[in-house]
């Protein structure tokens, strides 16, 4: 009999340790209308723990591609209903977003407000508490342009959002966490959200419930992070099967809705199905808009204005037909030199690289001597040549590069043998580019993997983080075969590369040369397209061959076939040559193939002119791309004929301004001579110069003046409905 009660009483403590479904019952709304069948609508009047609860929640399908997550900021606060009011009829379903300042009614935002690529808001850098201050990881959840969910934790560097896996452990009284950066907290890159909310805290992270009033990472304020506080709440989440979810409890209504804590709402938000979820801000703000109607009973007793809002929107069309508008040009046809000229003779410089800030090439020689030259992407002017301090070995000291997703800029030498000179990678810090580069990777050639003589380093390529990344190597001469190295934690895991042996589709192995300083790039879902001078594009899927590039390129000169993938649709930008010159290409021209549909490929785009008549005696080139959401900038480097840099969709952004297509009809009296007149109020206008610098802003007006300036600027628009635009501004 003891032994029974023993074991019945340890059964309960056991049940009672875990978290208890709360069973409520949701009723689906169908009373509302104009909702597209991709979103559903739910409430619930069920008990929450004892207590009287209301709650709604919205799931919306984001499969299907017909349903889009939009962030949007309001200079001057608005209502839920205001935002869909103003943004029109594909506004299906609306929230509150993050906390902002409400001692005014312009009060800006405290969190992350991040729409179809463009920053509006950033999340609250830091906070003094206990006379300290300490810099701060806050939570915020969005989505890829796919529409897949995204999460973690986020910091801004120089503007540019970054996401980490891990929230920076600061305790309030205790000392301060080091600054955000780069390496810390470990795993963070950039992030590459297409629209993106902040708040906090994070609520949910792959399926489990992070609230423990224990900790308070974020260091929130007592009335939002506090063990038992109940108050109205909104979130939002997505699930593992592709589907949103916006959630709002009332509260703070005695005997009608108590609200939920934060433990309660993020096992809410599990039980709905959310594998991640963040809270927003809540209280007085907490509003769900659905069908234009305002579903529940805001606290305050009416909608109160907030900085920002969340919604599920009809996703549009691309508007983006592509079509090359050069940026500049320092080509052999073209006969201009930048100055300083940062240019290059023939084959001294044969790989090319790009961030969201600059273009990277690593030059040999030249009036600005051996080193990565850094280049501002929208002039072409250097900015500077970065240290060579520690730099040594090779037949060529720097040759390849590539960018990881954290922000390290990787730099190869070229060796014709690593046993006899060792094969190496260096890093550099995008976020530091006056510090000397780090050794990553220094491979001295083994006989077990058959690179004792093998040629490596023209180029390579790198992806992920530094934090888990991967390099992949093909050596020039080396038939159906390349090479792997693993990095984590900053470090390379094996000296000794990986060999992975390709194969043809029957599953036999895979013999064809790979052709001259041939590249790997990784494309995704376990596939690589492969280009060498002499070897077509060919794709790579599970080592399997697929098919190859064919009429879509001219010749078979060269060595670049970058994958990169723009509105849904999946390219390879590439160099291509018109002619040839004592049996080596000329005339090289940029080209964009569409391989959406079609591993064969179209060629959609050229450059509109050619780059010499230089024949490329080396074979090699390189492409870059900086992909924004509407738009991209692509640089092209011929080892024979020079560089040049080009933009589609009208992508003329300068700096840290996230690039945007244009609303030429927003502007008139373009060019201007002393003012720039809107056809409607906006809510807000800056005008930049081409270097980034902020010359003037104004707020909910219909003209910005530009008297006492002259030249091209950038004028960055966010009109009523809270989309921005950029539009260049000519000033006479």
């Amino acid at each position: 009999m003891k032994r029974n009660l023993c074991l019945l009483l340890f059964c309960m403590v056991i049940c009672m340790s875990f978290a208890q479904p709360y069973n409520l019952t949701w009723t689906k709304r169908t009373d509302l209308t104009g909702l597209p069948s991709e979103i559903s609508v739910y409430s619930t009047t069920s008990t929450l723990n004892g207590r009287a609860f209301s709650a709604w929640y919205a799931i919306a399908d984001m499969t299907t591609g017909n349903i889009e997550f939009r962030a949007l900021l309001s200079a001057t606060h608005q209502t839920p209903s205001q935002f869909v009011s103003n943004y029109g009829s594909n506004a299906y379903i609306c929230t509150n977003g993050g906390f902002f300042d409400t001692s005014t009614t312009t009060g800006a935002s405290y969190s992350l407000v991040l729409d179809r690529g463009s920053v509006a808001a950033s999340n609250i850098g830091s906070v003094t508490r206990s006379n300290q201050t300490y810099y701060l990881t806050r939570g915020v959840l969005g989505v890829d342009q796919n529409q897949n969910g995204t999460c973690g934790w986020n910091y801004s560097l120089n503007g540019v959002p970054w996401i980490y896996p891990i929230p920076s452990q600061n305790v309030d009284g205790n000392t301060p966490q080091p600054q955000p950066s780069s390496s810390f907290p470990a795993g963070g890159q950039q992030w590459d959200a297409y629209s993106a909310v902040g708040g906090g805290p994070l609520l949910v992270k792959d399926g489990k419930s992070l609230i423990d009033y224990s900790t308070n990472y974020e260091l929130l304020q007592s009335d939002v992070y506090g063990n038992g506080v109940l108050d109205p709440r909104t979130a939002v989440g997505y699930t593992a099967n592709g589907k949103m979810i916006l959630f709002v409890c009332d509260g703070r209504e005695t005997g009608i809705a108590q609200g939920a804590t934060l433990d309660e709402l993020a096992e809410l938000m599990i039980e709905l199905g959310c594998t991640n979820a963040l809270n927003l801000d809540g209280g007085g703000s907490s509003a769900m808009i659905a069908s234009n109607i305002c579903l529940n009973n805001p606290s305050d007793g009416s909608q109160r204005p907030v900085s920002a809002a969340v919604m599920f929107t009809k996703k549009g069309a691309s508007s983006v037909t592509p079509n090359f508008t050069q940026l500049w040009n320092f080509t052999q046809a073209s006969g201009v030199l930048p100055s300083p000229d940062w240019t290059f003779a023939s084959t001294n410089a044969r790989d090319i690289a790009a961030d969201n800030r600059y273009v990277y090439v690593p030059v040999r020689c030249g009036t600005q001597g051996d080193g990565v030259r850094v280049i501002d992407q929208n002039t072409g002017q250097l900015m500077q040549v970065l240290s060579m301090n520690g730099v040594s070995g090779g037949t060529f000291a720097i040759c390849g590069i590539s960018i990881s997703t954290d922000g390290k800029i990787l730099v190869s030498n070229m060796t014709t043998s690593p046993s006899a000179s060792p094969f190496k990678i260096y890093m550099y810090d995008s976020s530091n580019l006056n510090a000397d580069p780090k050794l990553l990777l220094s491979f001295a050639g083994t006989s077990g993997t058959g690179t004792l003589t093998a040629r490596m380093g023209d180029n390579f390529t790198y992806e992920g983080s530094t934090m888990n990344g991967t390099i992949r190597v093909a050596s020039n001469g080396v038939a159906g075969k390349y090479f792997v190295w693993t990095v984590q934690n900053g470090a390379v895991v094996n000296v000794e590369p990986t060999v992975v042996n390709l194969l043809n589709a029957d599953g036999s192995g895979y013999t064809t040369p790979l052709g001259g300083y041939p590249r790997v790039y990784p494309a995704g879902n376990d596939s690589v397209w492969i280009k060498g001078a002499g070897y077509r594009p060919s794709l790579f899927v599970q080592n399997k061959y697929v098919g190859t590039v064919g009429s879509a390129l001219q010749n078979n000169f060269g060595n670049t076939a970058l994958p990169f993938i723009f509105q849904g649709k999946r390219y390879l930008a590439s160099v291509d040559y018109a002619g040839t010159v004592s049996g080596y290409g000329d005339n090289a021209q940029g080209v964009l193939i569409d391989v959406t549909n079609n591993t064969n490929g179209v060629s959609i785009c050229r450059t509109p002119t050619n780059f010499g008549t230089t024949g490329n005696i080396n074979q090699t080139d390189g492409v870059a791309v900086n992909v924004s959401q509407n738009g991209f900038k692509i640089f092209f480097l011929s080892a024979s004929e020079g560089t040049s840099a080009y933009s589609v969709g009208e992508d003329v952004s300068t700096g840290n301004m996230n690039p945007i297509i244009k609303k030429s009809s927003l502007v008139y009296s373009n060019p201007v001579h002393e003012i720039a007149y809107f056809t409607e109020t906006v809510q807000q206008a800056t005008l930049y110069s081409l270097s980034g610098e902020v010359i003037k802003r104004i707020t909910n007006n219909n003209q910005i003046s530009v008297t006492g300036l002259s030249g091209l600027y950038l004028l960055k628009i966010v009109d009523k409905k809270g989309e921005i635009f950029n539009n260049k501004l000519v000033v006479k």
